[in-house]
């Protein structure tokens, strides 16, 4: 079974912008992929993310 991934509030918050603006330049969607994708490598590899602090670590 794979871990489940959590985001910190602000990172929910700049997705949620960042799909706002996507959209005008054509791009929502290729957006979401790109992240879906991101969150897949997380929860397959989730030790190759760098630590960060008390127990997140960031995707690149």
């Amino acid at each position: 079974m794979l871990p489940e991934v959590d985001f910190a509030p602000e990172v929910e918050l700049d997705i949620a912008e960042a799909y706002i603006w996507y959209p005008r330049a054509g791009r929502g969607e290729e957006l979401l992929v790109s992240i879906d994708a991101c969150i897949g490598r997380i929860r397959r590899w989730p030790l190759i993310c760098q630590a960060v602090s008390n127990g997140y670590r960031r995707a690149q």
